[in-house]
């Protein structure tokens, strides 16, 4: 879900992030990431910036509204076939291990979550579906695209007064009542009247993202000093050190401070993509970019080992620490991220087969 251009500081936020979300599910985790669930923020930010960056060429181009929809759709099924070949099998091989782990049920009731597994493919989970989430993750990738399906035609014709004037406002709004019904952000599937709060959350930061890339867009015409750019690079370093101090060390209890951390992300990523820090380009390398792509795989591929690796063990006969238990879930996790990795690779080159013959 990157930008064509990548930006290696992105690159490496994108994999700490990831490993946030990794240690916010982990069991057996020396430290449980608690607020980890704020990386998901993140990367709806992210997908809103590279969103808003497409439609920022296009904004001043008119265009028919049976055009404007049928772009949208294009958009969306593109961003899905990118991720789609790596969360396929990284679904069905988590579903696979939950089932025989026990995490659904014993016997044929734990089976029967089989005929839920299509909901969870076609990213249906945040629509009211039930679903057996094997990745642990679809109900992000189900808020992801309907947000963007439901915002793109809107952006696409009235991006101007859209992202400069309503996108902050309804994203604080948005934040503010999830924080109010909830005490803190970490709703995925929930409803408040009508809507999902998932799909909440990812219009919100869609919106707020695309407001981010913006106002870096404006902020990088700026003529700096060289003192005033290295005030910004220190204060970048310290939100995401505030950050991720306040991510780890949250607790789980209510009436957290997650408005405010979800505004210190924005401001941190502005600077982060504004070209004004001296740290901007710095990670531009292959292994920023190896980074980027470890992000995905192991956001994908780690919820049933991290959850599923102590029962595994006891199958065997053997008997770790807490810490050695979560080292072999994450080795468990790297060698299935390979896996996906390679069967997802070869199922994008068959659907670019398959699209050229028809």
């Amino acid at each position: 879900m990157a930008d064509t251009h990548r930006n290696g500081n992105i690159e490496c936020l994108r994999f700490l992030f990831a490993v946030c979300v990794v240690l916010l599910h982990s069991k057996n985790a020396p430290l449980r990431m608690s607020g980890g669930y704020l990386a998901v923020e993140f990367f709806f930010m992210l997908s809103g910036l590279f969103l808003g960056r497409r439609l920022r060429k296009t904004k001043d181009t008119p265009q028919s509204l049976q055009d404007t929809v049928h772009e949208s759709g294009h958009y969306i099924l593109r961003r899905i076939g990118v991720i789609f070949p790596y969360f396929l099998p990284a679904a069905i091989i988590g579903f696979t291990v939950r089932l025989l782990c026990g995490e659904y049920g014993e016997g044929l009731r734990g089976a029967a979550h089989v005929l839920f597994l299509p909901h969870e493919l076609l990213f249906l989970q945040n629509l009211g579906f039930s679903s057996p989430s094997g990745a642990g993750v679809s109900w992000y990738l189900s808020a992801l695209f309907f947000a963007m399906w439901l915002l793109y035609p809107i952006l696409r014709r009235h991006y101007t007064v859209c992202v400069r004037y309503f996108a902050v406002p309804v994203a604080l709004i948005i934040v503010g009542i999830l924080n109010l019904r909830y005490g803190y952000l970490n709703a995925p599937n929930s409803t408040i009247g009508p809507f999902n709060t998932g799909i909440l959350r990812a219009v919100a930061m869609l919106l707020l993202g695309a407001a981010v890339g913006e106002a870096a867009d404006l902020l990088r015409l700026k003529k700096l000093r060289i003192g005033t750019r290295a005030l910004m690079t220190v204060t970048e370093c310290l939100l995401y050190a505030c950050l991720f101090v306040y991510m780890a060390f949250s607790g789980s209890v209510k009436g957290r401070l997650d408005q405010t951390a979800v505004l210190v992300m924005a401001v941190a990523l502005l600077l982060t993509v504004c070209g004004q820090s001296l740290l901007y380009g710095k990670a531009d390398n292959r292994f920023s970019d190896f980074l980027g792509k470890c992000s995905m795989l192991l956001f994908l591929n780690h919820y049933c080992w991290v959850r599923c690796t102590d029962t595994i063990l006891g199958w065997i006969g053997v008997s770790l620490s807490d810490t050695g238990t979560w080292l072999v879930a994450i080795l468990l996790t790297m060698l299935m991220s390979v896996v996906d990795w390679a069967l997802g690779n070869a199922l994008r080159r068959f659907g670019q087969r398959l699209k050229a013959s028809v």
